[in-house]
């Protein structure tokens, strides 16, 4: 009786383990076919995980790579990337927070009729960013109306945005500009309807 009470004690430990081992895959890992890559471009991720870690060995994440992905929570770039496209995730409205590697050297941005599509434009949920100092363009309406962003800071390996980076912030209630800058882009605060203290070198 003892013996039949121990084995079954010991399959429900392996079905367990097999569960949460199955369970822990499922949420570290990200399905390769979702990945659309194009000669180290990563120019669309159509899966619909809300953690995503992009492959290395992407060198560029294309535009609207992620745009529109509402239900993004979190992203890992990898080292191996250098440019973030224009509009690559634009409208990603879950993003919270996203820490852009050391390899990065410009976050781009493109108009379209008129229209500026920023890297991460409308994020809205996108409290946090950093920025590391390889950094040395950031594009047009790259943070614009990320209406929850209260955390950023600017590396001094950055001479110049472009216009609008931060216009209708509108939980951004301070800021320091670098010294490297060698001036203040065109509506770069426009509409931070709560910026009250801003640090000029």
């Amino acid at each position: 009786m003892r013996i039949k009470r121990l084995f079954a004690l010991l399959i429900t430990v392996a079905l367990l383990m097999t569960t949460l081992m199955s369970v822990s895959f499922a949420y570290e890992s990200n399905d390769p076919s979702d990945f659309v890559i194009v000669y180290g471009v990563l120019t669309k991720y159509t899966g619909t995980d809300a953690v995503v870690t992009i492959p290395d060995g992407v060198i560029e994440i294309g535009g609207t790579a992620f745009g529109g992905n509402t239900k993004l929570t979190s992203v890992t770039i990898p080292n191996s990337v250098t440019k973030i496209g224009y509009g690559s995730f634009s409208g990603c409205t879950a993003l919270t927070d996203v820490t852009i590697p050391n390899s990065v050297t410009t976050i781009a941005s493109y108009n379209m009729s008129g229209f500026w599509y920023g890297a991460f434009s409308s994020c809205t949920s996108l409290k946090s960013v950093t920025i590391p100092n390889s950094m040395t363009y950031i594009g047009d309406f790259a943070f614009s109306n990320c209406t929850s962003l209260t955390d950023v800071t600017i590396p001094n390996s950055v001479t110049s945005t472009g216009e609008g980076i931060f216009a209708y912030c509108s939980a951004l209630t301070s800021f320091v500009i670098p010294n490297s800058f060698t001036g203040i882009s065109r509506d770069m605060f426009y509409n931070c309807t709560n910026l009250t203290n801003v640090t000029i070198p």
